[in-house]
């Protein structure tokens, strides 16, 4: 785990970065973009709401990825991520056979 390579590395900070504290983490992102030559006004939320948004995409349960980003339960992302879902419905109804 993180927290083993961590201690082995002598690292005594929660967030660092080659062994020295990241006091700012807004200032360490707008610097991690400028160094990625990133001009777009991103911000971290973003990341966190394309992971979501693609596990959904690809056809993994809500339950799942409700855990993966810390949900106590999927009721907010059945909220806010239906959007998603709509290739799986259309999917789902291309998967019906045809009755003529």
């Amino acid at each position: 785990m993180w927290q083993d390579e961590d201690l082995k590395a002598g690292t005594q900070f929660l967030v660092s970065f080659n062994g020295k504290q990241v006091a700012s983490i807004k200032h360490a992102w707008s610097k991690m973009l400028w160094h990625a030559g990133i001009t777009r006004d991103l911000n971290p939320y973003l990341l966190r709401h394309t992971f979501g948004t693609q596990l959904i995409a690809a056809g993994v349960d809500i339950g799942t990825v409700a855990k993966l980003m810390g949900h106590s339960s999927p009721s907010m992302l059945l909220r806010h991520y239906q959007y998603v879902m709509d290739v799986q419905k259309k999917r789902a109804i291309d998967a019906l056979p045809t009755f003529i």
